[in-house]
């Protein structure tokens, strides 16, 4: 199934619109999103940065080839569909602003940021 039809089925099913005045938009083109996995020059002992994971369709992929994943939503209902989705993985999902939030606090060293 396209990110496309996944996307308006994944909303609707949540009850969301994109919200304009947070910059949200939402990955739904397959060749984008190996355009960024490709520019990532991801190694599997990395440890990946995503900043707005959205639906986490990009999360999804970095989840396979990295060694952990902390997404960062601001989306409080997108988070929260994020932490079950990805619940027992190598992904943690972190429910802030990425912009209000202190990288001091997440104790990271080495890692790479990713994002649409």
């Amino acid at each position: 199934m396209s990110l496309l039809k996944r996307t308006k089925e994944n909303l609707k099913q949540l009850g969301l619109k994109p919200i304009h005045y947070w910059g949200q938009n939402f990955l739904i083109n397959e060749k984008i999103l190996e355009k960024i996995i490709k520019a990532s020059d991801l190694k599997t002992d990395d440890i990946v940065l995503e900043v707005g994971p959205g639906l986490g369709f990009l999360t999804e992929t970095l989840m396979l080839k990295v060694k952990n994943v902390i997404a960062i939503e601001l989306d409080k209902h997108l988070a929260d569909f994020l932490k079950e989705k990805f619940f027992q993985t190598n992904v943690k999902i972190i429910n802030k602003n990425i912009l209000k939030l202190s990288l001091n606090d997440l104790k990271l060293k080495n890692y790479k940021i990713v994002a649409n």
